[in-house]
């Protein structure tokens, strides 16, 4: 399969994603920009515990909830912009892609909190329904795109 990247001089990667892919995944960002805005428990892992002290952390919890809720709706924003980068854009700078980049491994967070992953000894076979099958897709189609993505950047 040939990589949905490829470098163009020193600032451009070129998008090489077919209209219906782009779609797929524009989709799947926008989705999971619902999620982190939707339900702050499966996207903890963006914005983890500052104090390894519960009663600190909760103090700290207490004092920033606003701005929580603001990193939520900034993470949520930048999944948005991606989206449509990914929709409409052939050319990236460096910028863009490394936005892109950050912001695809904030997805995979997000869906690896739904799915349970902790660390790589996650067992897919524990995957009980579909729906989580489906997720677990997702978020190996997000890897690939994220490998390709660093490859790229990196040549």
């Amino acid at each position: 399969m040939k990589s949905p990247f490829k470098r163009q001089g020193e600032d451009t990667i070129k998008v090489r994603i077919n209209d219906r892919e782009r779609d797929v995944l524009s989709n799947y960002l926008e989705q999971i920009s619902n999620i982190v805005l939707s339900d702050i428990n499966l996207s903890w892992r963006l914005f983890p515990p500052i104090f390894d002290d519960p009663v600190r952390q909760a103090e700290c919890e207490l004092d920033s909830q606003s701005r929580e809720d603001a990193k939520q709706f900034e993470v949520a924003s930048s999944f948005s912009v991606s989206a449509e980068m990914i929709r409409r854009k052939d050319l990236l700078n460096s910028v863009e892609a490394t936005t892109l980049l950050q912001d695809l491994n904030k997805a995979r967070l997000v869906l690896a909190e739904i799915l349970g992953i902790k660390d790589e000894s996650f067992n897919q076979s524990s995957l009980g329904s579909d729906e989580l099958r489906f997720i677990f897709d997702v978020y190996n189609y997000l890897g690939w795109i994220v490998s390709e993505l660093i490859e790229t950047l990196a040549s």
